[in-house]
C-alpha cells in the first residue's frame, strides 16, 4: 500500500513538480515569468549572488557590504558577531564542538567563524590527551548551556542574513530593464 502511495504521488506530480521546479530555476538562473505562463525561463532581473553569500556565511554582513548595502552589513555584523562572541565569552571556547555536540553545532556552523572555533577546541582537547596538560578545561552547566545557545542562535540569525543576500539587488542595480518582463506575483508599474 505504501508504494502505491508513493507511486501515485510521483506519477501524479505530488511533491515532485514543486521540487523539480525549484531546482530548475536555481540550476538555470530564470524565474517563472507571466509571458512564458509560469514557465522557467529567460534571464531573471538580477542574479544568484553565491561569492557574497559565501563571504556572508564566513563573516556575517560582508555579502550586505559587499552588495553595497553598507549600514545593512555594518548593523549585521555587530549584533550577530555579538551573539556570537558573547556566547563564547559567557560558555568559553568549549561551546563550539561538532564531536560531543554534533546536533547544536548544525546551528553554530551556519556560521563560518564557528568552524575556526571548532577546530582550535578540537586541538586544545587533543594536546590535554596526549601531553596531560591542565591548559584545557571545558566549561560546564548552564555556562555552557547558555555559550551554546548564544552561538546556535547567531548561526540560524546568519542563516537569515545569507538568504537575504542570495536574493537582495545590488544597490543602485535594482531597476528593471525597458521591456523587461515582470516576474509572476510582481505587478509592473
Amino acid at each position: 500500500m505504501q508504494q502505491s502511495r508513493l507511486g501515485g504521488l510521483v506519477r501524479g506530480g505530488g511533491w515532485v513538480g514543486p521540487v523539480t521546479r525549484f531546482v530548475r530555476v536555481i540550476m538555470a538562473g530564470s524565474e517563472p515569468t507571466r509571458a512564458t505562463g509560469g514557465q522557467t525561463g529567460g534571464p531573471r532581473r538580477g542574479s544568484w549572488h553565491g561569492a557574497e553569500a559565501l563571504a556572508a556565511w564566513v563573516l556575517p554582513g560582508l555579502g550586505h557590504y559587499l552588495l553595497g548595502e553598507r549600514k545593512r552589513g555594518l548593523i549585521l555584523a555587530v549584533s550577530i558577531g555579538s551573539l556570537w562572541v558573547g556566547g563564547l565569552l559567557i560558555g568559553g571556547i568549549s561551546v563550539c564542538d561538532k564531536v560531543d555536540r554534533k546536533a547544536w553545532f548544525i546551528g553554530q556552523a551556519l556560521m563560518g567563524p564557528s568552524w575556526a572555533a571548532d577546530w582550535y577546541h578540537q586541538r586544545l582537547k587533543h594536546q590535554a590527551i596526549v601531553k596531560g596538560a591542565a591548559q584545557y578545561e571545558p566549561s560546564y552547566g548552564r555556562l555552557s548551556e547558555q555559550g551554546i545557545l548564544y552561538t546556535a542562535l547567531a548561526g540560524l540569525l546568519n542563516l537569515l542574513a545569507v538568504i537575504d543576500v542570495v536574493y537582495r539587488e545590488p544597490r543602485g542595480g535594482g531597476e528593471p530593464e525597458a521591456g523587461a518582463e515582470a516576474p509572476v506575483g510582481e505587478a509592473s508599474v
